[in-house]
């Protein structure tokens, strides 16, 4: 068995002969210098100096939940920068309610609601969904000049000659008020009258209404106008002015991305 001084003498010999057939890189020796002299910057560095502090909104992942995430990302596309936190682990949420709420996340929001509101009267919700598929299929027949000319008041007789003679043995009036009757006002009942014989008259196919089916597709409308659910989706998107770019935009981005307009008109 060799001796110690031996062994150790052959082991640096071999170290040494490694070394020697090995290329030594540059970025072997540059990465060490570079790391020590980010160190000494640091460690030189005076702390005590006040500089300006900029606090980011936190951003949520799509782990967190698809509106967290989408309210985050759309609220703070280009990062504003605040002089004190607004969100994250200093404010304990990621999303403050009491900030502007992004189009999309409120559309998105109410959509829900809208449907656990469906999926709990599934009843109505159908009637009242019939009946705009009936009034669809129905607009669907009108003719070209439905909207451009009135409703004549004679719908409910025979011809002009009957409506006059009924007017004038009725009020005993005179031709030319007979004839100036049209302007009268009506009751509710009579207006419903009127809309189901001016349908009758303006659709190609004089799709006839029946009186009761009228009364029920109104009355489902009125249902639907004044839903809770459906007024507050009208409202929010009564706010944004759909014929104006900037109004959608300010919308989408929670009117906090001013530079993000600037982008869009620099490329338009």
């Amino acid at each position: 068995m060799l001796p110690l001084w031996k062994q150790v003498s052959l082991l640096i010999w071999k170290s040494t002969l490694i070394r020697k057939r090995q290329k030594i890189l540059l970025l072997e020796l540059l990465l060490p210098i570079l790391l020590f002299g980010i160190l000494t910057l640091v460690r030189a560095r005076n702390f005590t100096e006040q500089h300006r502090i900029c606090h980011y909104d936190a951003k949520a992942f799509p782990s967190a939940g698809l509106m967290p995430f989408l309210q985050s990302f759309l609220c703070s596309f280009t990062n504003p920068c605040y002089r004190s936190p607004t969100t994250g682990d200093d404010t304990s949420t990621i999303d403050s309610g009491l900030r502007k709420q992004s189009l999309a996340v409120e559309v998105g929001r109410i959509m829900s609601e809208m449907y656990a509101t469906i999926g709990s009267e599934p009843v109505k919700w159908n009637n009242i969904w019939d009946s705009v598929i009936w009034l669809i299929d129905l607009f669907a027949h009108f003719t070209p000049q439905t909207f451009e000319k009135p409703i004549p008041f004679d719908l409910f007789f025979n011809s002009t000659d009957d409506a006059v003679k009924f007017f004038k043995s009725i009020l005993n009036s005179s031709e030319d008020l007979s004839n100036s009757l049209n302007y009268i006002q009506i009751s509710p009942l009579d207006a419903i009258e009127i809309i189901r014989e001016g349908l009758q008259s303006a659709t190609a196919d004089k799709i006839i209404v029946e009186y009761d089916d009228l009364l029920k597709i109104l009355g489902a409308l009125n249902s639907l106008r004044n839903d809770q659910v459906i007024r507050k989706l009208f409202s929010v998107l009564s706010e944004v002015d759909f014929n104006n770019q900037t109004s959608i935009i300010d919308a989408l981005h929670c009117g906090n991305d001013r530079k993000f307009l600037f982008i869009v008109y620099f490329f338009e």
